[in-house]
């Protein structure tokens, strides 16, 4: 059995009372330029990451001039601050915000820091494995008379023994 909706009595809605937005206090245009330039700085890692993580190394160069370049741009806003006696709230939108960008900055950093260690490691591998091989390439398999392995000897014309 159908019931009919259009005789269903519908109740008005209730008016909620409206919290007033509390006004946000101004940002000095120093502070907003600091936290726009610690953001840059955590792009900058992020992008960074990224690429040592996919295996894009020929760059990295630029990250490290990136790097310097972020660096000294948030320290002459820092230095602007310094000097205008700004102290950062302990609490409030403010503060929460930069507590933020503080966090992702630390992230960025570590994951940063794993990333280029990581690369850094695969490196020293790698090298560690080219030196060893070229070891065992010049000495091959050389004994002397006490059964030992000694160390390779210069093979090339130079290093011919000329005296008769």
């Amino acid at each position: 059995m159908r019931k009919n909706l259009s005789t269903r009595r519908r109740s008005a809605p209730t008016a909620e009372p409206v919290a007033e937005p509390q006004p946000t206090p101004a940002i000095p245009a120093e502070v907003e330029t600091f936290i726009e330039r610690l953001e840059a700085i955590a792009e900058i890692l992020e992008r960074e990451t990224e690429d040592v993580r996919s295996g894009r190394l020929d760059g990295l160069e630029e990250f490290v001039r990136l790097k310097k370049e972020a660096d000294a741009r948030l320290r002459e806003v820092g230095v602007e601050l310094s000097r205008t006696g700004f102290r950062m709230p302990g609490e409030g939108p403010l503060a929460d915000r930069m507590q933020a960008v503080v966090m992702r900055i630390s992230e960025a950093a570590n994951r940063n820091a794993v990333a280029l260690s990581s690369a850094r490691n695969a490196t020293d591998h790698v090298i560690d494995s080219i030196a060893r091989a070229a070891r065992s390439a010049r000495s091959e398999g050389m004994y002397g008379r006490t059964g030992r392995q000694v160390d390779a000897y210069d093979r090339t014309v130079k290093g011919l023994d000329t005296r008769l």
